[in-house]
């Protein structure tokens, strides 16, 4: 295993688990060191780091979450991670610190515990790039807790020093949801004062626009005023996925604050489906037909200020990973 530090450090390494006790030819066993605390610093170069699910016969098996890390402990200066739902095993939480991580993706939908999810970002100490498709109640692979999405903006309130991109992707079940606004003391993002790039889904976004309703001191009967302050000054890149029609009126008075110069480093802002399904099994999404319409009026808005605004109707599909295409896609 000590050979493996001789490797260069923008090292890819696929980890599979498999429940057959064979093991492919170059395979590496990981599993020992589950067993050893702290686990060895067996791969002080690496850099980045990617944990995969291996599918076999339509059925998925996982790294178990005591492997998994284990597997980020050994190596103390990773600086990039690209997981799965790493689970949590019944609440067991994250042990380790993850001091040089920089960037902490999720490659697929995610219904990891809301407290591993905390407990994780809270072992990091400057996180610039955070990636994560959550479906907080949803009955996933992996064992789920009761998560709200109010939680993953209380997770990403302790990164908010540090980081310069955020994509967040909340999913919702189809009966009733309570997304405990009351959870959050807060609903813009200027906290984040390095924040530029922000791509975010509209139940991620509702939760922000909800508790922004309730501290109005008259209750608004529309949006109007949400988007103007939302995100801070730095910011230079906006997607807003599936949202609905009632915000374009927002986008406008929108539009109207970066004419007058209040977001100087904006240049780009969408409204678009996520880009993480085929566009082969999409069919539009709840209010595109108002953001449709608004189009050219919004681009027009935005293109006073030098803003490039557009509507996208259809899925980007790609291939998420730190090597596809030479450097990580993003959904």
């Amino acid at each position: 295993m000590a050979a493996l530090d001789e490797l260069p450090t923008e090292l890819f390494l696929q980890i599979c688990s498999r429940l057959s006790r064979k093991r492919e030819a170059g395979q590496a066993d990981l599993s020992h060191l589950s067993r050893q605390d702290p686990p060895p610093a067996l791969f002080p170069r690496l850099r980045i780091l990617q944990i995969s699910h291996y599918y076999s016969s339509c059925d998925r098996f996982d790294v178990p979450f005591r492997e998994f890390v284990s597997i980020c402990a050994a190596a103390p200066n990773l600086e990039e991670l690209w997981t799965y739902n790493p689970g949590s095993e019944g609440g067991v939480p994250y042990p380790y610190p993850l001091r040089s991580l920089r960037r902490l993706e999720f490659d697929d939908i995610c219904g990891m515990d809301e407290d591993l999810l905390f407990n994780m970002l809270a072992s990091i100490e400057k996180l610039e790039v955070f990636g994560l498709i959550w479906y907080p109640s949803g009955d996933t692979y992996n064992w789920s807790g009761e998560g709200t999405a109010a939680d993953a903006w209380k997770a990403l309130v302790l990164q908010k020093d540090s980081l310069k991109e955020i994509r967040l992707d909340i999913l919702r079940d189809d009966g009733e949801y309570v997304m405990e606004v009351g959870r959050l003391k807060w609903y813009t993002l200027d906290r984040f004062k390095k924040l530029e790039v922000l791509k975010v889904g509209e139940f991620a976004l509702q939760v922000l626009r909800e508790k922004w309703r309730s501290r109005q001191p008259i209750p608004p009967t529309n949006d109007d005023g949400f988007l103007e302050g939302l995100s801070p000054k730095s910011i230079k890149e906006v997607t807003f996925w599936e949202p609905d029609g009632g915000l374009v009126e927002s986008m406008r008075r929108f539009a109207g604050a970066a004419t007058q110069g209040e977001y100087s480093d904006l240049k780009r802002l969408a409204a678009a489906p996520p880009e993480q399904m085929s566009d082969r099994y999409f069919e539009g999404w709840r209010g595109e037909s108002e953001w449709v319409r608004a189009s050219e009026d919004l681009q027009r808005a935005f293109a006073r200020s030098g803003v490039v605004f557009k509507v996208q109707t259809k899925r980007v599909y790609s291939i998420r990973g730190p090597f596809s295409g030479g450097r990580p896609t993003t959904f």
